[in-house]
């Protein structure tokens, strides 16, 4: 067998991209765009819910020892804290979905 050399080699590496171009291989169409973007919007918030529920919950416990009652405290109003970021927060990013 005969053993391609590392210039051939690079060149079929090269042009094997070429064919991607060719293919039907389009950006994503506007509604699934923003289909995904709301998607990550909504993750987000309810992660940062969920979280925040845990957290305050996790602070409730902590507090009933008085040792841990500071730790508990702070870890109860971070929860909160979170919890409501995660209901009210407002994104102000209202650009064109093509632009990003």
């Amino acid at each position: 067998m005969r053993r391609a050399s590392k210039s051939q080699a690079i060149d079929f590496v090269l042009s094997e991209h070429v064919f991607c171009s060719l293919a039907c291989m389009e950006k994503l169409s506007h509604s699934a765009r923003h289909v995904v973007d709301s998607v990550g919007r909504i993750f987000g918030r309810a992660a940062a819910i969920t979280i925040g529920f845990i957290l305050t919950a996790v602070g409730l416990a902590m507090m009933v020892t008085i040792v841990m009652f500071p730790v508990g405290v702070l870890l109860g109003v971070l929860g909160i804290a979170m919890f409501l970021a995660g209901l009210f927060a407002h994104v102000d990013e209202e650009r064109p979905i093509d632009e990003r």
